[in-house]
């Protein structure tokens, strides 16, 4: 049948019963059927052009806790080259501290209303150094708390004689300063034994203070709890290592060592303690903020998996790392360093990363599993 022959058909209506009538009819079946299969044709792709698309989707999203990564908020906080360990909220301000690469000021402050818009000061809070540390000194990663009546600086500092990073703290009557070292390190590493203890945080709970740190030994890394003495200066008991680097597979995806570090504790929910921690070296693809849950302080530990990793970070970020963990106004939010740029090695050959300081809201699912809010 021609196109001729199908206008023609169209132009001639039938008016009345007979035989012109019928052959306008039979002309009419075998378009009817072409019609029908163009429908199905469309509808068919259709569903495929949906199908795939719902697939595209799904690899695109991450997977852990059912999360869709585009979605999530993650807010620059504090400026370039201020990487704080955490912040603390007094009366209605915010503050955040911070070490310098080159230990200029060795521990500065930066201060919000808000807690999203901070100022960085340059003025140094810490401006003496316990006289066992190293001259000069490689500060890094200070975190403050309050412990009665005195704020606590808490540092890695390099101990002087050894070479290797100790454990070491400062006290002021304000969360402002200056801040007086104390003129004993609370964790030094035993001579003879390749160990630093570095990278503190601080847990409270009824009245008791704990405090979190790693070692690394034979390029292995371990996570501990301590309790402290209620001024924050003393060590009550033995230590308790949370997680062992000689079964650290868990934790870890390819990087060559062992590496788990900055650990944060939160209390969820549902009563369950859950520790958050630094995975993987921060220039890998694999870096990852993980979490792993106990029924009690002290463990065993059940490792979660990833919290944060490079996949649902947006806007070019990269290395998530150094978690802490802020409440505030019955809200829960993650902050964490990661980097924007090229970060080719430690050595710093090539890199042109710059380092920011991020913080993200995030909730609980199944009362203990930290989920990013959307």
């Amino acid at each position: 049948m021609t196109r001729k022959n199908l206008n023609s058909n169209f132009d001639e209506e039938p008016h009345s019963r007979g035989s012109r009538s019928q052959r306008h009819q039979k002309s009419r079946g075998p378009l009817i059927a072409v019609i029908s299969v163009l429908v199905l044709v469309v509808i068919a792709a259709a569903v495929f052009i949906f199908l795939q698309q719902s697939n595209s989707n799904k690899a695109a999203g991450k997977k852990d806790n059912g999360n869709n990564t585009s979605t999530y908020k993650f807010t620059e906080f504090t400026g370039n080259n201020f990487l704080g360990e955490n912040t603390i909220k007094v009366d209605a301000n915010y503050f955040a501290f911070s070490s310098d690469a080159d230990n200029t000021p060795h521990v500065r402050l930066a201060t919000s209303t808000d807690n999203v818009n901070f100022t960085p000061s340059d003025a140094d809070i810490l401006p003496t150094l316990p006289s066992w540390s190293a001259t000069p000194n490689k500060l890094t990663r200070p975190g403050i708390w309050k412990m009665g009546d005195q704020y606590i600086i808490y540092a890695n500092f390099v101990n002087g004689a050894s070479g290797l990073f100790a454990i070491g703290a400062a006290t002021s009557p304000t969360v402002e300063g200056p801040y007086t070292p104390v003129e004993e390190p609370l964790l030094l590493a035993d001579y003879g034994v390749l160990s630093s203890y570095f990278d503190v945080s601080i847990y409270q709970e009824d009245g008791k203070n704990y405090m979190l740190y790693a070692t690394d030994q034979n390029l292995g890394y371990d996570i501990w709890i301590q309790q402290l003495s209620d001024d924050g200066l003393g060590i009550i008991g033995d230590p308790t290592k949370l997680v062992d680097s000689t079964t650290i597979d868990q934790y870890k995806k390819t990087s060559k060592v062992a590496l788990v570090e900055r650990p944060a504790l939160v209390k969820a929910p549902d009563g369950k303690y859950v520790l958050i921690y630094s995975a993987d070296k921060v220039d890998l693809d694999t870096a990852y903020i993980g979490y792993a849950v106990s029924d009690s302080i002290t463990g065993p530990y059940t490792n979660g998996g990833s919290f944060v990793s490079n996949d649902q970070m947006n806007n070019g970020l990269q290395g998530p790392s150094e978690p802490a963990v802020f409440q505030d106004d019955d809200k829960n939010y993650l902050i964490f360093n990661a980097w924007k740029g090229k970060h080719d090695s430690w050595n710093g050959i090539g890199n042109t990363a710059t380092w920011l300081r991020y913080r993200v809201e995030f909730t609980w699912k199944d009362g203990h599993i930290p989920s990013l809010k959307k």
